[in-house]
């Protein structure tokens, strides 16, 4: 719903940088309210903040990095971009399930969630730097 129709009213509206942060935010949200449920609907009410995170989140990223990057190198950073997510995909299962058996069952929640906050925090700083780069 997010991706297919939502996001570019959205982000036209409330602005990329806003809503990659706030995707973000979100996300984190949710991954702690997933560590802390032991019931169904607090469980239900995390699993929709992290969906509606990541719709926020995967659109985006391309979005700013290809703005972001010089035109010379947005083939670069788009495919590195990609490939970072792609290496996610692949180490984050492996990991959150060692985590979920050797450390505890929040671990690997609580561990996504502190993720979701460092990419909030880049998004402040890279929109700052942005901003920055455009008043010079």
């Amino acid at each position: 719903v997010i991706q297919g129709g939502l996001i570019g009213p959205l982000s036209r509206a409330a602005g990329e940088f806003r809503l990659l942060i706030t995707g973000a935010l979100l996300l984190a949200c949710g991954m702690a309210g997933l560590a802390v449920s032991y019931q169904a609907l607090p469980m239900m009410v995390a699993v929709v903040l992290v969906g509606v995170g990541t719709g926020f989140l995967q659109p985006l990223i391309s979005s700013q990095a290809s703005q972001v990057a010089p035109p010379s190198q947005q083939g670069a950073v788009l495919g590195l971009a990609q490939s970072c997510g792609g290496l996610a995909r692949t180490v984050g299962p492996v990991a959150s399930g060692w985590m979920y058996a050797s450390w505890s069952t929040q671990a690997p929640f609580l561990t996504g969630m502190v993720s979701a906050l460092a990419a909030a925090g880049l998004g402040l700083l890279l929109r700052r730097e942005t901003a920055d780069d455009a008043g010079r």
